[in-house]
């Protein structure tokens, strides 16, 4: 289980992570384990073998890494602007 992420592994998982569903499960949960359960069998699909764990960590850097711990309600936006800047955490 290697800590890189590729750039399009990382594309991958911005793209699951953006989705409405997914983003509405994990606006204001406290226990989301059962979504990045299901972001972790998503990027399985395609090819990337990541624990429910890895992404939630991974999302736990990018957001601090922009110094926004809850973006409250701002998924999509924040997701597209990770996208447009070519964030490679």
């Amino acid at each position: 289980s290697s800590k890189f992420w590729s750039a399009s592994e990382l594309q991958t998982f911005l793209t699951i992570i953006g989705e409405n569903h997914i983003q509405e499960e994990l606006d204001g949960m406290v226990r989301n384990e059962k979504v990045f359960k299901e972001v972790s069998q998503r990027m399985a699909a395609e090819g990337f073998q990541r624990t429910s764990e890895q992404c939630r960590a991974k999302l736990k850097k990018i957001m601090k890494s922009e110094g926004q711990q809850r973006p409250e309600g701002k998924w999509a936006k924040y997701i597209k602007v990770l996208r447009c800047t070519g964030c490679y955490l």
